[in-house]
């Protein structure tokens, strides 16, 4: 299971559509397309389906979306944890 694909599904659960995903991660929507037609061939089920002009994720791509913020605030949690058992803490600071 290829982790970016994860994180692809969840960017696209949270912008809802694939040109705001390019714009997002800096990639084209021509690229977003075919990340998510590797990711559907590697999982082997569908995961987005059209809607009206637009696309949507299916219930397995769903899920997959939420498996992938899981995983992201996993690995933000143990980069964190690992800078500060290198004396190197960091973070978002908000004033």
């Amino acid at each position: 299971m290829d982790v970016r694909h994860l994180e692809l599904l969840s960017e696209l659960a949270a912008r809802g559509s694939v040109t705001a995903v390019a714009a997002a991660t800096h990639r084209t929507p021509s690229a977003v397309s075919q990340q998510l037609r590797t990711a559907r061939r590697e999982f082997g089920v569908p995961l987005v389906e059209p809607r009206g002009r637009g696309i949507r994720l299916t219930e397995a791509g769903r899920l997959l979306a939420e498996a992938g913020r899981d995983v992201a605030r996993v690995l933000a949690e143990v980069q964190a944890r690992f800078d500060e058992f290198r004396g190197e803490p960091a973070g978002l600071v908000r004033v």
